[in-house]
């Protein structure tokens, strides 16, 4: 009866030897077909280690050429040089010399005991599956998965030096692989695409970045190429490894000189079946290689090394281009886009909520942009880039530019703005010890733009001290800038008139803000004067005074400083008055919400926006002007609810009121103190409402 077929009992039949006999080589056909299904060689373990004469073979498991299951439980050692066994295997060929280990399946029959009972035939034969270490004269050979000893191995990558410098040969790199690819004739892949890798190479005038590209690349190209190699060689196996005598070969033990050594590289490595290969690789019945194939062409094809950097820019030419964006835009990429950066969180109150007010007119939905300052203060809590509203400047183009030619191409442009320029060049030194410095590749027209150039006098690194910094600053500043003058003039003995007049104008700007035309006739006047008087100082008081005066004073203009002082003194005489401890007048955590209190609220809320007014200029109507506004309105609509007598809605107008007084005083650009004051009093209006 053939192997696949099998016996079916039924009730009351007489069974022969033969029936069951059957049976059982069925069911081992069977389970040597899955065997096969499964795959072939040495499945796990099986390694061998030589020590002196002695082999050592692990334990591990393995699957024969018909599908036998092999398990080796436990080490075994053999002597050196072995004893060959008895008989030949197909697969091994003596030429080579040396000795090969096969792993063979044994079947043993232990006798059938004795039968002493009358009419006993005797009992069934017992039989023990196992394994069995076999020697054989010479080395493996014929058709298998032999991936291991694939010649493209053997080639070294490429490295890189901590320099950059690249180790090893592109050339014969290079040569390997193609001539694999080439594979005696039969491309397997595109022949015009191994050609363009032959045409590639590594110069020697190629900057270190360019090496590096070029490096990784063949690098790349070597293990995609070995990917499509091991993939056609497993996709080469058979599934019918018929042979003779089955068994699977753990290595090869020769001798070197007078050592032996072991090789594991000359066995039956694991053979996984096609269908398995093909399903894990993504390949398809018609190219099953094929996303291997088309993975090393789309490399190939898409070398592209790093083009050449530009030549340096020469200190005669002209300066570098540079973008401006107005105000609503920023850059991106050198163009000017517009664009809105979300918080990283979103804190309270961040919003005006779009309202209709029955004491004026409806008004549309707020532009989120107008309140972008806001947000950066308050949750970045960082200058806004336009302090004053006058857009944005890219400094990205003057890296690796003459500093001084780069600074004039700024003044240029931030002179063309109708500004007055404040660009200083500084070693990376003095900027980190500049107060107020950050980097930065974009600057506001009003910021102090630095550029840090290097010894060779080019630009590295760019950075801004803040127009608003710079703002909250200059209220301390101009008195010691002013003192350092009057040591100045002192040390000449001249100027002492035009010295007072500025000293007097300077002090009477806090009474009155509009007078800072007189103060901006006669500051024109001193400073020449006082350029005049330096240049008559000692060296390094000259260069003292006459940096500290160009950094805090000399280019900006004067209508510019007006409304930085007035943002950083805050609304002069009216804001001093809110400071300190007493806060509002009247107002305690105690007091009721009354009509008497709104009166109150109301009178500081117009001396307050009085004083806000007087801050208003074309630049900041659309920001501080309509925040006025909003503040003014809430006024009177407290005033209209105070009538009432109601506490509860005085109350709710009062906190409206006080949320428009903080976002109106903040927005002028006081000290921070102040705002804190604020919040401390919407706090305590808040607590009354219990």
């Amino acid at each position: 009866m053939p192997d696949n077929q099998y016996p079916v009992f039924e009730g009351g039949q007489t069974l022969t030897a033969s029936d069951l006999n059957q049976l059982q080589t069925f069911l081992h056909q069977r389970d040597r077909l899955l065997g096969r299904l499964i795959g072939f060689g040495i499945n796990c373990g099986l390694g061998g280690s030589v020590t002196g004469t002695t082999l050592t073979i692990s334990p591990g498991l393995a699957i024969d050429q018909r599908g036998e299951p092999l398990l080796l439980p436990a080490a075994q050692t053999i002597a050196l040089p072995p004893t060959p066994s008895a008989g030949t295997f197909a697969f091994v060929t003596p030429g080579p010399g040396g000795f090969s280990v096969v792993l063979e399946s044994t079947d043993t029959v232990e006798p059938a005991p004795d039968c002493g009972e009358t009419g006993c035939e005797g009992h069934a034969e017992l039989h023990t599956r196992a394994v069995s270490l076999r020697i054989a004269s010479g080395r493996i050979t014929g058709p298998r998965f032999d991936f291991a000893n694939e010649t493209l191995l053997t080639v070294e990558p490429m490295r890189l030096s901590l320099t950059s410098a690249p180790q090893g040969s592109y050339v014969a790199l290079r040569d390997a692989i193609v001539a694999r690819l080439t594979s005696g004739g039969s491309p397997l892949i595109s022949t015009t695409l191994i050609s363009q890798l032959q045409a590639t190479s590594i110069a020697p005038a190629d900057l270190p970045g360019v090496k590096g590209y070029k490096a990784g690349y063949i690098n790349q190209v070597l293990f995609a190429t070995l990917d499509l190699l091991r993939c056609r060689a497993l996709m080469a196996t058979s599934c019918d490894r018929t042979t003779p005598r089955p068994g699977v070969v753990l290595g090869w033990v020769h001798q070197v000189s007078t050592t032996w050594v072991w090789e594991c590289g000359y066995r039956h490595a694991w053979e996984p079946p096609q269908g398995f290969t093909q399903a894990l690789l993504g390949g398809t019945c018609g190219d099953p290689c094929g996303v291997w194939v088309d993975a090393l062409e789309g490399l190939i094809a898409g070398y592209a090394p790093p083009d050449p950097p530009p030549p340096a820019p020469t200190d005669t030419g002209p300066g570098p281009g540079v973008v401006y964006c107005p105000h609503g835009m920023i850059l991106v990429a050198g163009k000017c886009v517009n664009i809105y950066y979300p918080p990283v969180e979103i804190p309270d109150e961040w919003y005006i909520p779009w309202v209709e007010d029955p004491l004026g007119p409806i008004w549309n939905p707020p532009d989120i942009y107008q309140h972008f300052d806001d947000i950066v203060r308050e949750v970045y809590d960082a200058d806004p880039w336009e302090y004053f509203g006058k857009g944005v400047l890219n400094g990205r183009e003057t890296l690796g530019r003459d500093a001084e030619i780069s600074r004039t191409a700024l003044e240029e442009t931030i002179t063309g703005l109708d500004r007055t320029p404040n660009v200083v060049i500084m070693t990376a030194t003095e900027a980190t010890a500049l107060d107020g410095y950050g980097p930065a590749g974009s600057f506001s027209p009003s910021d102090t733009i630095v550029l840090t150039a290097d010894a060779n006098g080019r630009v590295v690194a760019t950075g801004r001290v803040s127009a608003a910094h710079t703002a909250r600053k200059l209220g301390t500043e101009l008195p010691a800038a002013t003192a350092m003058a009057t040591e100045a003039l002192a040390a000449t003995e001249i100027q002492q008139v035009g010295l007072a007049q500025v000293t007097e104008q300077v002090g009477g700007l806090r009474e009155d803000v509009k007078g800072f035309k007189g103060f901006e006739q006669t500051t024109v006047t001193w400073r020449a004067e006082v350029d005049t008087a330096i240049e008559g100082v000692g060296a390094a008081m000259e260069k003292e005074v006459r940096d500290r005066v160009s950094l805090e004073l000399g280019d900006m203009k004067l209508g510019q400083m007006a409304e930085r002082l007035a943002s950083a003194e805050g609304s002069i005489d009216v804001l001093v008055k809110f400071g300190g401890s007493a806060g509002i007048k009247g107002i305690q955590p105690s007091q009721r919400l009354d009509q008497d209190f709104a009166r109150g609220m109301v009178e500081f809320a117009g001396t307050v926006n009085a004083g806000l007014n007087s801050l208003v200029t074309a630049d900041n109507e659309r920001t501080l002007g309509r925040y006025v506004g909003d503040a003014t309105r809430a006024a009177a609509t407290l005033e209209v609810v105070a009538a009432g007598g109601e506490p509860v809605a005085i109350g709710e107008a009062a906190v409206k009121l006080m949320g428009t007084l903080r976002t109106a005083v903040k927005a002028a650009g006081v000290d921070p103190l102040v705002g804190k004051q604020l919040d401390a009093q919407l706090n305590a209006v808040k607590g009354l409402l219990g």
